[in-house]
């Protein structure tokens, strides 16, 4: 009978190398899918620079702090009892912006059934770290735990921003 001489886990599997070279893949029973994903209404924003304040104080902007806000409610409303994840994090961000209402019906209708990438303001890094550093602490105990991000600009029905956020083992 064959040892077994490695194993690796990847997914909700374990790969075992056998001595003999061959491999058996058997489910990982301790594996379970932690992706977390939710929604984010209203139009996507970035996060804003820190400000000098009259006396040499720096602080952070309303609309920033605001929207930071919005983002841990809307999480923790989401999932109300969850802890932080742990591992390696792959991260996905698709903010969606409006259609402008001067675009004309035909151009409208272009945008959302084609390649509709929004290619305006605000900048795609600046919308990952309002994100990324509003979930902090709530969602993950660090966001140097990403180690993956994708993140994408593009024109929608209603202007919001999905997130989510899924634990690699």
């Amino acid at each position: 009978m064959a040892k077994e001489i490695r194993n690796f886990k990847l997914g909700g599997y374990i790969w075992r190398v056998m001595d003999d070279g061959t491999q058996r893949i058997t489910p990982n029973l301790d594996y379970v899918d932690k992706t977390l994903k939710f929604e984010i209404l209203g139009k996507p924003m970035a996060k804003a620079r820190p400000r000098l304040g009259k006396y040499g104080n720096t602080y952070t902007p309303e609309k920033t702090t605001n929207y930071e806000n919005l983002v841990r409610y809307t999480y923790q409303s989401e999932f109300p009892n969850n802890k932080p994840l742990e591992g390696y994090i792959e991260a996905s961000i698709t903010a969606i912006f409006d259609v402008p209402k001067s675009y004309s019906k035909k151009k409208a209708k272009e945008l959302l059934e084609g390649h509709n990438n929004y290619n305006h303001k605000p900048d795609l890094d600046n919308i990952a770290k309002i994100i990324l550093d509003s979930l902090n602490g709530i969602a993950y105990k660090d966001d140097a735990q990403i180690t993956i991000l994708h993140i994408n600009k593009e024109y929608g029905e209603q202007a919001k921003v999905i997130v989510e956020l899924k634990e690699i083992v």
